[in-house]
């Protein structure tokens, strides 16, 4: 049964303070209707104990006091909310060691547990607890002031799963919801299991932002090693993690996203009016890190405006037509956003599904020991575009899909800038690296660039990527009104046809492919120490051969291939075939 200033057997009744309630006990099992902890007292539910509201009720509000949860099985239902941590001086609600709790909700506002503003609220789940929330929501942690903060904690061996939904109309179910000064942890052994169904910003995780009061707590949420996220929603616009202005997020244990929702990303990250807003994926002592995305425009991690990730041992896979796996975009006059990435693994099968997508004003994406792979239509490797830039080291591009270029540097009037080193660039269809307006700056160094028709074309704007207007994401109405309703965002638009310069050093590379240079357009290609197998007609403004090899093939059909070069020079090796 329950412990608290007062104990029963039978059916009886018992205020304190503020607190009143009434109860009905059969044995030791107590089924009591909503009540209240008082500030400064302690109170325990046992296993078999259960409070059951009206409806519309919280069943148990803690102020300044410390609320129990001890071993057995405990249902809370028939409510609005389960427990609600009211504002004031801190509140403790510990879920013990062998407790099995059951929240649910029946309101078309349901919350499993909710810390108000300024309640300073610690939610702990003790080893080998486990708690079950269904309903509209699932955990709400408000905001406090600076120098304080309210705390989700769970233990080892304990599992915390949420199952929201959709109620009575209204479209916004939430898993877990933070906002300023609020911080989850998963301790190793640890779970949090998320799971929202149908609806729209019906997000697993939603790290929110506070104009209220400024940031002190910077670490959001904290996966250890040997810990577990998982995370599945299906609604639209539907992100698996989202963290919006400032704070970081470290995932080193086991991650698991999915999402099945159009605009529904992985994980979706934007400074906003904030110094920082960074993440860590980097999966420790034999845990892993997947996410999947299934709907159009559904990318697997999208920063904006300054957003940071480090990103190591993650594997990406989209689905949907339009869908990125890494997006890094920047808007004018915005800090750039940064994505590092180490042995992470891509895969795209829809139309117009890019493996990596750098864009804006100086975005950076480094990606090292990795693999990138499409499949669908137009579904390039690699885009680069506006005035951003793209690093690789000992890794590998492949474009598979028909139109669909392994490395495509894109603008109207930006510099673009690709630095290759080792790994391949491959399309086995078409071009292998794009320049589409602009300038771009490519360097390639022990790399293997091999085109099914092009290792190199350079054309005028709009011609190799048809580019069509992105919205990233609109005005959110789910948000709270604290939270500033950032603007939304929307990426450029279609390409004006303004011809391209690409400038290519390649050193110690191999290239086989032709290389075209379109009308108006510009190449300036060095090769040092490079072997280029020439299998169709080329056309290259400069050319530079010192000292490297440019092998023609064999005829085909009696018909002979071409290189026609403005400018050349060079002591290297001309090999006709």
């Amino acid at each position: 049964m329950a412990h608290f200033a007062c104990s029963f057997k039978y059916r009886a009744s018992c205020s304190a303070g503020v607190a009143a309630w009434f109860l009905t006990a059969t044995s030791w099992a107590t089924n009591y209707t909503p009540f209240i902890v008082p500030a400064g007292t302690t109170f325990t539910l046992n296993g078999g104990d259960s409070v059951t509201g009206t409806g519309s009720s919280t069943a148990i509000r803690v102020g300044g006091a410390t609320l129990n949860f001890g071993p057995g099985n405990i249902a809370i239902g028939n409510v609005d909310l389960g427990v609600f941590a009211t504002n004031g001086p801190a509140a403790n609600i510990n879920f013990q060691t062998g407790t099995n709790v059951t929240i649910t909700t029946v309101t078309p506002t349901g919350l499993g547990l909710q810390s108000t503003v300024n309640s300073q609220a610690v939610f702990s789940l003790a080893p080998n607890s486990n708690v079950t929330i269904r309903g509209f929501q699932g955990v709400n942690l408000g905001h406090t002031p600076l120098g304080t903060s309210s705390q989700l904690n769970i233990g080892s061996g304990a599992t915390l799963k949420i199952e929201a939904a959709p109620a009575g109309g209204n479209p916004w179910p939430k898993g877990v919801m933070t906002s300023n000064n609020a911080a989850i942890s998963i301790a190793a052994g640890g779970v949090l299991d998320v799971q929202t169904t149908g609806g729209q910003y019906a997000r697993g995780i939603e790290l929110g932002y506070s104009l209220t009061y400024p940031a002190s707590v910077e670490r959001k949420l904290t996966s250890a090693p040997g810990a577990t996220l998982r995370v599945s929603t299906t609604g639209q616009t539907a992100d698996g993690l989202y963290m919006l202005g400032v704070g970081e997020s470290v995932l080193e244990g086991t991650t698991d996203i999915h999402t099945t929702g159009s605009d529904s990303s992985g994980i979706f990250l934007r400074r906003y009016v904030s110094p920082t807003n960074h993440l860590v994926v980097a999966p420790q002592g034999g845990s892993t890190a997947r996410i999947l995305t299934e709907g159009a425009d559904a990318y697997g991690v999208i920063g904006i405006d300054g957003s940071r990730a480090e990103l190591s041992d993650l594997q990406l896979e989209t689905r949907g037509a339009d869908a990125v796996g890494l997006y890094a975009y920047t808007s004018t006059g915005e800090t750039p956003t940064v994505f590092q990435a180490t042995r992470n693994v891509i895969t795209t099968t829809g139309t117009g599904g890019f493996g990596i997508l750098a864009q804006g004003a100086g975005s950076s994406v480094t990606f090292d020991n990795g693999s990138v792979q499409t499949q669908g239509a137009r579904g390039h490797g690699v885009v680069v575009a506006g005035t951003s830039s793209f690093a690789a080291t000992n890794s590998t591009v492949t474009a598979n899909g028909p139109q669909a270029i392994g490395l495509l540097l894109a603008s109207d009037s930006g510099t673009q800038s690709a630095t290759v080193n080792g790994g391949s660039i491959t399309s086995a269809m078409g071009t292998a690296i794009g320049a589409d307006g602009g300038t771009a700056n490519i360097q390639l160094t022990g790399t293997t660039v091999t085109g099914a028709t092009n290792w190199l074309q350079v054309a005028s704007s709009g011609t190799l990527l048809n580019s069509g207007s992105r919205m990233l994401r609109g005005v959110d109405p789910s948000l709270a009104p604290d939270a500033g309703n950032p603007a939304g965002v929307s990426s450029g638009g279609a390409l004006a046809g303004v011809a391209a310069t690409a400038n290519v050093v390649a050193r110690n590379a191999t290239l086989s492919g032709a290389a075209v240079t379109e009308a108006g357009s510009t190449s300036n290609v060095t090769l040092i120490d490079s072997t280029w197998t020439l299998t169709g007609n080329s056309n290259i403004t400069t050319l530079v051969n010192d000292p490297s090899l440019i092998d023609f093939t064999a005829p085909q059909a009696g018909a002979y291939k071409t290189l026609t070069v403005r400018n050349y020079s060079g002591d290297g090796v001309i090999a006709l075939n």
